[in-house]
């Protein structure tokens, strides 16, 4: 908990500049691949991604933590810093290109192991108002193949569907 409100006071306070809005959201996301038994299925499960940042016209900052928990209760925590730079906008959308590093864990019969959790994504924003938008992008994570006996988490193939709220759109 400790290093959730350091790394959230870190982002806000470096936003320092006019234009940056602050920024909440949640995605829903559906991931793939936890592997049981050196099998190599993978296994789909639905998991929900917070997130608390802030964004300009060109780039957006944000933590995020989700916490996925398949059918054989293996769950798998991320704690990620994030950043996404906007390609140019189209009307109302903005296609990003994006990558996050963190600390991922997995947890398995009362057992937990740590690893560096680091990826890419690509996205796009859709426009709900100037800082409220709908999110919609496909993420790779690798987690270094992390394992508690014949459970490996070794990448994230995922797709997600979000949205956005800037708080000037709560505060008017």
């Amino acid at each position: 908990m400790k290093r959730l409100i350091l790394l959230a006071s870190l982002i806000f306070t470096s936003s320092i500049f006019a234009e940056d809005t602050d920024f909440f959201g949640v995605d829903i996301t559906r991931n793939n691949n936890i592997i049981i038994n050196n099998t190599s299925k993978s296994e789909y499960y639905t998991s929900a991604n917070i997130k608390l940042g802030y964004m300009s016209n060109i780039r957006r900052h944000y933590i995020s933590y989700s916490r996925a928990i398949n059918n054989n209760s293996i769950k798998y925590e991320s704690f990620l810093y994030n950043y996404d730079y906007f390609l140019p906008k189209y009307d109302l959308i903005t296609p990003f290109i994006g990558a996050n590093i963190g600390m991922g864990i997995l947890h398995y019969n009362n057992q937990q192991q740590e690893t560096i959790d680091y990826g890419m994504k690509i996205g796009l924003l859709h426009d709900l108002t100037y800082s409220s938008h709908i999110d919609i992008g496909f993420k790779y994570s690798n987690a270094n193949n992390v394992y508690i006996g014949d459970v490996k988490y070794k990448e994230n193939k995922s797709a997600y569907f979000g949205v956005t709220i800037g708080f000037e759109d709560l505060l008017y």
